[in-house]
C-alpha cells in the first residue's frame, strides 16, 4: 500500500531523546554522584584526621556527622570548581573556582573542626594557600598577552613567565626557610619551565602517577585502612582512560582549544596546583586542618573530572552526531556503570576486608609506616597531576559543557560524501579590500557551498557584502559572537540574540547556526541562547586548518583534511581560521578543489549534518511470505 509522505520533519538525530536533557535534572545528578564517590573515598582518611585533630570526648555520633559534614562540604566545593572548568571550558576559570573553593574549604573546615565561629586567621591562612590558583588564573592570562611573553613558543619567555609566577607566590607565601618539600617544588618547576611543550606529554603524567601510586599504596596501609591505595588506584584507571582517549581520539586534528597562549595557562595551572600543596604543607604546623581542606576540594575536583572524561570518551568512541546522541550515550554509559562498575569495585571492597589483602601487600613491601600528612600529600600530587593537564586536554578534545548547553556538533552525518567548510567573515574580508567576486565566481562554477559565520560588527560595517553573500546562492551565513569568560550571562545572551536579529533584517533569512569566536572559553549563556531563543545549533569542527601556525605547510594540511575525509566518509566540517584576505580565500578554494577532486561535496552546515532524517516505507512484507 502507497504511504503518505511525511510533512512535519522532527528535529532531533533518529534513536535519541526528543528533546535535550534538563539541566536542572542532569547537573544535580552528576554532582550528586561525584560527592558521593569522593565521599566515600576520603571518609576514613578525614576520620583519621579529625581524629587526630580533635581532643574533645563528643559523642560518637556527633563525631561521625561532622566527619560527614566536613568531607561532603569540601568534595562540594571541589566538584563545583571543576564543573565549571569544564562547562566554560576554561582552565582559568577553574583555577579561580578551585582558589575560592580551597578558602571556603579551610574555614569551614577549621570551623567544624575547632568548634567555633569564623575567624579572619583563617581567612587570611585559606588565602595564602590558595593564592598560586588565584595567580594562574587572574595575573597569568594577563602576563601571556603581553608583547613579551606572546610569542610562546619561544622557551625564554616561557621560562620567564613561570620564573614570575614563583618569584611572586614565594614572596606571598612569607615563610622562611626552605623544607624539603619546598625545594623539591621549586626543580619541579624549573623543570617545567624549560622543558614543557605544548601540553605535557601525556606519557610523562602517566608514568608520575604511577610512580606517586606506588608510592602511596605502600604507605601507612594498618593506620589508613588501605584508602591510599583505593585512591591511588581509582587514579591510575582514570589516567589510562585518559591516555586511551587522547591516542585514541575519533578528531586528531579538531583540537578545540587552538589558542597558543591556552598552552601557558593550562601549563601553569598545573604548577599553581603544586603550589598549593606547598603552602599548605608549609603553613600547617603539623594542623590538619590545612590538608583536610585541600586535599577534599582536589578529590571533589577530581571525581568531576572522571565523570566528564568518561563520558567524553564513550561518546567520542561512538562518533555521536550531536548533543542528543552524546547525551544518550553518557545516561547509558551512566546506568552501566551502576549496573556493572559500582557492584565490581563494592565486592573488591569487601574481598580485600574479608581475606586482609592490604595487610599482605604491607608485609611483602616491608615499607615502614610514614607520617599521615605525607601519605594526603602524596596523594593530592597524584590527583593533581592528572587534573591539570586532564581538564585543559578534556575541553581541547570534547565541548562538554556545549554538549549540555546547546545542540552542538564536531562533525555530521558519516558516509554521506558530504563536507562543509567553515571561515570568519572578519578573516576572509581582512586585507582584501573587501572584494570577494573571485571566491563567489568559483563556488557558482564549482558548485560548493562555504558556510561564513558573522559578527556583529562585520554586519554593522558591511551589511551590503553580507547581503550579496546571501543573494549569491553559494554561501550559508551564520552567526559568532566572542564572549569573555568574565562576562555577565546577561549581557553575553543579548549579544548573541542581537546578531541574530540584525542579521535576519539584513538578510530577510533566519540563520540556522553559531559559532563561538572566543579562544579562550566558550560562555555557556552564548550557546543556551542560541539554543533556546535564537533556534541555532552550535556548530565545532573534526578538523582545524590553523594558517598562523608556520611550521605546518599548506601541503601537510591538506593531507590532514584529505585523511579524515576518507577516514569518515563525510560529515566532516573543516575550519579555516587565522589567515587574512586572499591569503585565506586561495586555502578555501584549494580545500573545495580538493573535496571536490576525492569526489565529494562541499555542502552547507545544514545539509552535511542533516540530524533530520526521514524513513519512508516503500512497501510492507508480511511475515511467513
Amino acid at each position: 500500500p502507497k504511504t503518505s509522505s511525511t510533512t512535519n520533519i522532527p528535529s532531533r538525530e533518529r534513536g535519541t531523546p526528543r528533546t535535550l536533557l534538563k539541566l536542572y535534572v542532569v547537573l544535580p545528578l552528576v554532582i550528586s554522584i561525584s560527592v558521593a564517590v569522593s565521599t566515600a573515598l576520603s571518609y576514613n582518611l578525614f576520620d583519621i584526621a579529625f581524629g587526630k585533630r580533635n581532643d574533645n570526648d563528643d559523642d560518637d555520633s556527633i563525631v561521625f556527622h561532622k566527619i560527614i559534614a566536613i568531607t561532603a562540604f569540601s568534595t562540594l566545593l571541589g566538584t563545583l570548581a571543576c564543573l565549571c572548568g569544564v562547562i566554560y571550558g576554561s582552565v582559568n576559570v577553574f583555577s579561580a573556582c578551585f582558589s575560592t573553593a580551597v578558602v571556603m574549604s579551610y574555614v569551614g573546615t577549621a570551623m567544624l573542626v575547632n568548634g567555633g565561629g569564623f575567624e579572619l586567621d583563617c581567612l587570611i591562612r585559606g588565602g595564602k594557600i590558595a593564592f598560586p590558583s588565584l595567580f594562574a588564573a587572574w595575573i597569568v592570562p594577563v602576563l601571556s598577552k603581553t608583547r613579551i611573553f606572546k610569542s610562546d613558543r619561544s622557551i625564554i619567555s616561557r621560562f620567564v613567565l613561570l620564573t614570575c609566577q614563583v618569584a611572586a607566590q614565594r614572596f606571598f607565601s612569607t615563610v622562611d626557610g626552605l623544607e624539603g618539600m619546598d625545594l623539591l617544588t621549586h626543580l619541579l618547576v624549573v623543570s617545567f619551565g624549560i622543558f614543557a611543550l605544548d601540553f605535557v606529554t601525556i606519557s610523562l603524567i602517566l608514568t608520575g602517577s604511577i610512580y606517586l601510586g606506588f608510592r602511596s599504596c605502600c604507605m601507612n596501609f594498618a593506620e589508613l585502612g588501605g584508602q591510599p591505595a583505593a585512591l591511588s588506584i581509582f587514579a591510575l584507571i582514570v589516567a589510562s582512560i585518559l591516555g586511551l582517549f587522547y591516542f585514541h581520539r575519533q578528531h586528531k586534528n579538531g583540537t578545540l582549544s587552538y589558542d597558543l597562549s591556552s598552552i601557558t595557562r593550562a601549563r601553569c595551572c598545573v604548577i599553581a596546583l603544586v603550589h598549593c600543596s606547598q603552602n599548605s604543607y608549609l603553613l600547617s604546623n603539623n594542623d590538619y586542618v590545612a590538608a583536610m581542606s585541600l586535599f577534599g576540594v582536589i578529590l571533589g575536583a577530581f571525581s568531576l573530572l572522571a565523570l566528564a572524561i568518561v563520558f567524553a570518551a564513550v561518546g567520542d568512541n561512538w562518533e555521536g552526531v550531536g548533543s542528543n546522541q552524546w547525551q544518550m550515550t553518557s545516561v547509558d554509559t551512566l546506568f552501566l556503570c551502576f549496573h556493572f562498575v559500582f557492584p565490581i569495585v563494592l565486592l573488591v571492597y569487601r574481598a580485600t576486608d574479608k581475606y586482609n589483602f592490604l595487610s599482605f601487600l604491607r608485609d611483602n613491601f616491608n615499607h615502614d609506616d610514614s607520617e599521615f600528612i605525607q601519605s594526603m600529600y602524596s596523594l593530592y600530587l597524584i590527583l593533581a597531576s592528572i587534573l591539570g593537564v586532564g581538564l585543559p586536554l578534556l575541553n581541547s578534545l570534547s565541548p562538554v559543557g556545549a554538549f549540555l548547553f546547546s545542540r552542538a556538533y564536531q562533525h555530521g552525518q558519516p558516509s554521506t560524501r558530504k563536507v562543509a567548510v567553515i571561515v570568519k567573515f572578519s578573516d576572509i574580508i581582512q586585507k582584501s579590500d573587501g572584494d570577494l567576486s573571485n571566491l563567489i565566481t568559483f563556488l557558482q562554477k564549482t558548485g560548493g557551498i562555504l558556510n561564513i559565520f558573522v559578527s556583529l560588527d562585520d554586519i554593522r560595517r558591511n551589511s551590503e557584502q553580507i547581503l550579496t553573500l546571501s543573494e549569491s546562492g553559494v554561501v550559508e551565513l551564520g552567526v559568532t559572537t566572542n564572549s569573555s569568560a568574565n562576562e555577565s550571562w546577561s549581557k553575553s545572551s543579548g549579544r548573541v540574540i542581537q546578531t541574530h536579529k540584525e542579521l535576519f533584517n539584513v538578510c530577510n533569512k533566519k540563520p540556522s547556526w553559531y559559532l563561538s569566536s572566543n579562544k579562550e572559553c566558550v560562555h555557556p549563556s552564548a550557546l543556551r541562547s542560541a539554543h533556546l531563543n535564537c533556534d541555532m545549533r552550535t556548530c565545532f569542527w573534526s578538523v582545524l586548518y590553523d594558517m598562523s601556525k608556520k611550521e605546518i605547510t599548506e601541503e601537510v594540511s591538506l593531507r590532514v583534511i584529505e585523511e579524515d575525509i576518507l577516514i569518515k566518509g563525510g560529515g566532516s566540517i573543516i575550519y579555516v581560521t587565522d589567515g587574512y584576505g586572499e591569503q585565506l580565500q586561495d586555502a578555501v578554494i584549494k580545500t573545495i578543489q580538493l573535496i571536490q577532486k576525492l569526489k565529494y561535496n562541499a555542502q552547507s552546515l545544514s545539509v552535511t549534518v542533516k540530524d533530520d532524517l526521514v524513513l519512508k516505507l516503500r512497501h510492507r512484507e508480511r511475515i511467513g511470505q
